[in-house]
This record gives C-alpha cells, sequence and structure tokens, in this order.
C-alpha cells in the first residue's frame, strides 16, 4: 500500500466559514422615488416587522413622501402604500415619542425643521408638526438626554457647525432647539453612553478635519466640549457614517467608522469616554453607511456596510475581541444609502433592509441557510490505475480542485489523493469540502 498523499487544493478558504448567506428580492418603488432611510418596527400593531421608508432626493425638493410595507411574518411586504408630504423628508427615525405605546416618526425636513408624525397603530399616522432648528441639518437622532424617561432629539447641522438639542416633553411635542458649538462639515450623529455613567453622550463623524469628536452628557441634556479624534489621512478622505457597540465584549461602547475610499475604521472605547485607534479593514468603494447586527447567530457583533460606487454590501463578521473577518460583498443596488436590520420572517436570524435610492426600490436580505456540500465515490478504496466517479450534493454549481466543474467527475489517481470541491448554491454562498480518495496497490 503507497504511503503518499496528494492533497489538490487551490482555493485560499480561510475566510469562507465566516460568511453570512441571504436570500435576496427586490421590492420597486414608482419611478423618480428615491429611498433615503427606512425605519423598521410594528407600525400596525400586529406583531409583524413593517417598514417606513422616506422618499426623497438629498439634493431636490420633489416627490416628498414616506412609503409605508407591511410585513406578512414570513419575510414579505406589501406594496408601498405612500404619504405625500410637504417637506422633503430625511434621515427618518422612529420611537414612540408620545408614550401611548405606538410608534411614531420624526425626520429632517427641508424647510430646516425636524418633522414629527405620530402614529396611530393602523400603520397612518397624524399630521406632521415641524419644530425648527438650525439652517442645514444633515443628521437626526433619538434618545434620552436627561435622564426624565422621554424621548429627545439631536441634529448634527452642516451649514451652522452647531448641534441643536430639543427635549421632549412626552406628549409628543418637544421643547425650542437648544444650540451648542459642534465640528466642521458634520455628516453623521450618534448617541450611546461612552463613559458607564449611566448618562446618554453623543458623538458625531466630521468631514473637516477628518474626525470624528465625543460629547460627554451630564445626564441633563447638556454636553461637555467636543473630544476630537483624528482619523485616517489617505487624501481625500473622511467619514461618512458612525456605529457603536460592543465590538470587544469588554463592557465599553466602541465606535465603527465609515471612511471614504479608505473601508472602516475602529475607536475602540474604555469607561472614562476616551477611545484609541483601532484596526482598519476593507470594505469596498465608498463606504457611505454603516450597521451592526449578529448576523451569523455566534453571539458575536458584526458590520454590514453599504458601498455608493460598488453599488453592493460588505458583511464582516466580527470576532468578538474589536477584530473582524475579510469582508463579503455581495451587490444590491444602484447607490445603497439607508440599512437597517431586523428579524423578518421571525426564524431567530437577523435580515437586512437596503434603500437602493438610484434604482428607486429597497433589497430585502433574507438570512439564510449556508449550503453544505457533501461528496460520495463510487468505490471507497480504488486500485493504482482504476478511475471512478465523484459525486457531489448540497450546491446548485461546483469547482473541483482539478479545475473541473459540475456535480461529477472522473478521476484517476495513482495515489491517495485530497481532493476540494466549493459549491455555490442559488444565493451565491458558498461552502467548502474536502474529500480523499484512497488508492491501493491491487
Amino acid at each position: 500500500m503507497r504511503s503518499f498523499i496528494l492533497l489538490l487544493a487551490f482555493f485560499n478558504i480561510s475566510q469562507i466559514k465566516a460568511q453570512v448567506c441571504f436570500a435576496s428580492s427586490v421590492i420597486p418603488f414608482s419611478p423618480g422615488y428615491e429611498p433615503n432611510s427606512v425605519v423598521v418596527a410594528d407600525f400596525t400593531g400586529d406583531g409583524k416587522t413593517d417598514l417606513a421608508v422616506a422618499i426623497g432626493h438629498y439634493y431636490g425638493n420633489f416627490n416628498n413622501r414616506i412609503a409605508m410595507l407591511y410585513g406578512n411574518g414570513s419575510g414579505g411586504f406589501s406594496t408601498p402604500n405612500y404619504i405625500t408630504l410637504v417637506n422633503q423628508p430625511l434621515c427618518m427615525i422612529g420611537k414612540d415619542f408620545n408614550q401611548d405605546g405606538k410608534m411614531d416618526l420624526a425626520m429632517i425636513s427641508t424647510n430646516n425643521a425636524i418633522s414629527v408624525m405620530l402614529g396611530l397603530g393602523t400603520g397612518s399616522f397624524s399630521a406632521a408638526t415641524n419644530f425648527s432648528i438650525t439652517s442645514v441639518p444633515f443628521s437626526l437622532i433619538s434618545d434620552d438626554f436627561n435622564g426624565d424617561g422621554i424621548w429627545d432629539l439631536a441634529t448634527a447641522n452642516n451649514a451652522s457647525n452647531t448641534i441643536s438639542v430639543l427635549q421632549g416633553i412626552g406628549n409628543g411635542n418637544f421643547g425650542p432647539a437648544v444650540n451648542m458649538p459642534g465640528a466642521i462639515h458634520q455628516v453623521k450623529i450618534i448617541s450611546s453612553d461612552f463613559n458607564n455613567d449611566s448618562k446618554i453622550d453623543l458623538a458625531t463623524a466630521n468631514v473637516n478635519p477628518n474626525s470624528v469628536s465625543v460629547y460627554l452628557g451630564s445626564g441633563t441634556g447638556n454636553f461637555g466640549s467636543a473630544i476630537t479624534y483624528s482619523l485616517s489621512t489617505v487624501p481625500s478622505s473622511y467619514p461618512t457614517s458612525l456605529s457603536t457597540s460592543d465590538f470587544d465584549s469588554d463592557g465599553d461602547i466602541d465606535i465603527a467608522v465609515t471612511i471614504y475610499d479608505a473601508g472602516v475604521s475602529m475607536l475602540i472605547g474604555n469607561s472614562t469616554g476616551n477611545f484609541t485607534a483601532g484596526g482598519n479593514y476593507l470594505a469596498n468603494v465608498i463606504p457611505k453607511v454603516i450597521i451592526n447586527d449578529d448576523f451569523n447567530n455566534d453571539g458575536k457583533t458584526d458590520l454590514a456596510v453599504g458601498n455608493s460606487s460598488t453599488d453592493d454590501i460588505s458583511i464582516l463578521t466580527g470576532y468578538g475581541n474589536g477584530t473582524f473577518n475579510a469582508p463579503v460583498n455581495k451587490l444590491v443596488g444602484d447607490e445603497p444609502l439607508a440599512l437597517a436590520s431586523s428579524d423578518f420572517n421571525n426564524d431567530g436570524k437577523m435580515d437586512i433592509v437596503c434603500a437602493n435610492s438610484f434604482n428607486y426600490n429597497l433589497s430585502i436580505w433574507l438570512n439564510a441557510a449556508l449550503p453544505i456540500v457533501t461528496v460520495t465515490s463510487g468505490i471507497d478504496t480504488l486500485c493504482e490505475g482504476d478511475f471512478v466517479q465523484l459525486n457531489a450534493i448540497g450546491a446548485s454549481t461546483y469547482t473541483w480542485s482539478t479545475s473541473q466543474n459540475g456535480n461529477t467527475i472522473l478521476i484517476t489517481p495513482s495515489v491517495t489523493t485530497t481532493y476540494t470541491i466549493i459549491g455555490t448554491d442559488v444565493n451565491a454562498c458558498i461552502d467548502t469540502t474536502n474529500y480523499t480518495q484512497i488508492v491501493t496497490d491491487c
């Protein structure tokens, strides 16, 4: 019996097992209806996840609408039901602002205001109430900034380089905007408790300079001066979006930052509200939006990044220590501007919705099972010089390390040989397995 083993493998599969598989579908809007933000919630009170989508172009005040899509609990959604607005809705978010158990909406309006629409619990809303803010707000967040159990609002204002804070009253109304100094050209604002004092803090992504600024909250609705962290020095790069979570599992909140032309940069937090530079990770070309969730159900936080130039989403699965696998890129539509995640079909796995602005549609990604490829041989132990057929099942297409394709191949190995097989399913998801054909002298 020969003792030689030949390994035929030509793929680098170190990252393949880290992938997440999604089955995709598309929901179209009317021509010219450009989605720019998505809110995921149960707007009808039936226990099923619905979608509210802000329709309107950042650079023009037309087709001003909200599209409501009602979920069926199995991953499907109704055709869009449109609510016509006077002003263009941008950066829409959802909270129960009047504490009636029904989801409401707030959005930046093109008349330099925040528009709030109170939910009726049927998927419909009251007429918008507008709250004036400083000129050219660019990003909106809601949290309880003063610890009274009522949702407040904050905007990052691009032209005036300020942050506006509006304290909620609890009935859906808000006090007047209180402005504080911000950074230059802020494009995103987020909130979290960065220093573990049970008080909500703020952070902004700033184009000029290329940085993230953190404002520690006092718990009264006021915030301290900016603590600013410089980012990548790549020419023409700047932050485009932020996402917060405890990515390294140490109990402190960290920040993931998408950088124009430079991927994702990590800021690792400590219990004092300070941050140190973490790793830098590739996404694809011109990442503009980022969210986090546990997409592969391993208890560790992953990232999803929307890339506007390559029109795809990069999934970076996390190790739970603040580092991530290389991205798996999957195409969506033209100019993905907004991402959100939830379990749309109640299977215990996180799904994704992506707003594709220039295609006038939504991509719905349902978290699907990865293919499992198995290989069998017509003869378990082959005599040297004989041939045998190998059979693969579990995927749609197969590529073998012999450079052959198809679910069956004929082999004539002279020694015991290990073959690598990559199977790809209908969702373009991959599984890789090895099969060793034993060869003996007969």
